[in-house]
């Protein structure tokens, strides 16, 4: 299967899939839809090892801005936690080789996976709350995946992590310079194991579907139902594209 967005390369049992949209691999409808595609057929194949990565310096600077307005956010949303749910959900062993930015939604596709590595120069952050918006998937998925305080300084202070900030915070596994190194090594080891054990394994430590739906739910609730219907979503929206400080109105 060809794709416009994306690449997917294959070696031994190890599948790759690479956003291929550099200088920052934006996630907009189309990508996401073609990794929920590909990651599809991935869980087909049954491969010991899926790895996320960025084309070119950055893993991915985050999802399409021009896409979180009221037209089209309830689309893109259904797109991206797609992705992340079937990411989440799956057993399929997961990890992201990460470098560079990786900020708002190109974050919390990293943190999705089972595993994250990340080059001394990547920087993490959540920087959604300077435009206006905040994080669905982030809210409900990293209290219990980082703490709460770690996920505060992330969604309501803006914080930006380094890797190694990141990798104290339990964001992220190693950081290395060398990521194919750290994929190798990984699907070495996973290689050993029996399939069989290792799905049942990540399906139990993973837990049941529940405990994750009900927080997106109630946060993707928050987001369409309440955060849409406030001006400062729109301000901030509109100042980021026209590269100005936004004016909120609600004090």
């Amino acid at each position: 299967m060809k794709y416009q967005n994306i690449l997917i390369e294959k070696e031994k049992r190890l599948a790759r899939v690479i956003i291929n949209r550099p200088p920052l691999n934006i996630l907009d409808i189309v990508t996401l839809g073609e990794m929920s595609k590909a990651f599809a057929v991935l869980e087909k194949e049954k491969p010991v090892l899926v790895a996320f990565s960025g084309a070119g310096e950055n893993f991915s600077a985050g999802v399409e801005i021009k896409e979180h307005f009221p037209k089209t956010v309830k689309k893109m949303l259904s797109a991206f936690h797609g992705l992340l749910r079937r990411i989440v959900q799956s057993n399929l062993i997961t990890c992201a080789a990460v470098d560079g930015y990786v900020f708002g939604g190109g974050c919390e596709l990293a943190a999705a996976c089972d595993f994250v590595f990340a080059t001394p120069k990547s920087v993490f952050a959540q920087p959604e709350a300077a435009v206006g918006c905040f994080p669905p998937f982030g809210a409900a998925y990293f209290p219990a995946r980082l703490g709460h305080r770690a996920a505060a300084e992330l969604i309501l202070e803006g914080k930006s992590y380094s890797a190694e900030e990141a990798r104290q915070a339990g964001l992220v596994n190693r950081v290395a310079d060398d990521l194919d190194s750290e994929i190798w090594k990984l699907y070495e080891k996973l290689a050993h194991f029996s399939p069989a054990v290792l799905r049942l394994a990540k399906k139990a430590l993973t837990g049941p579907k529940a405990n994750l739906e009900a927080r997106l739910k109630y946060s993707e609730t928050k987001y369409l139902r309440e955060l849409v219907k406030v001006k400062d979503m729109t301000e901030g929206l509109n100042a980021f594209q026209e590269k100005r400080p936004p004016v909120w109105g609600v004090k």
